[in-house]
């Protein structure tokens, strides 16, 4: 399922066993973010915080 923001944000995740995906788009700036890993999150906090440092690094704003 699509996830729309409140700021106008798009957003998509997934899984299958042993997989986990994310992507955004941001409309407003024209910048997306795609994250496909062999990793499954479910259960595994350490894996969360990882990629949530992963996902914060992949940022990018066009005024950098």
């Amino acid at each position: 399922f699509w996830a729309f923001g409140r700021q106008g944000g798009i957003g998509h995740t997934g899984g299958d066993p042993g997989i986990t995906t994310i992507l955004s788009f941001d409309p407003s700036t024209g910048v997306g973010r795609v994250l496909m890993t062999n990793t499954e999150v479910d259960g595994n906090r350490a894996a969360v915080v990882q990629f949530a440092a992963i996902w914060s690094a992949i940022a990018w704003s066009p005024e950098e």
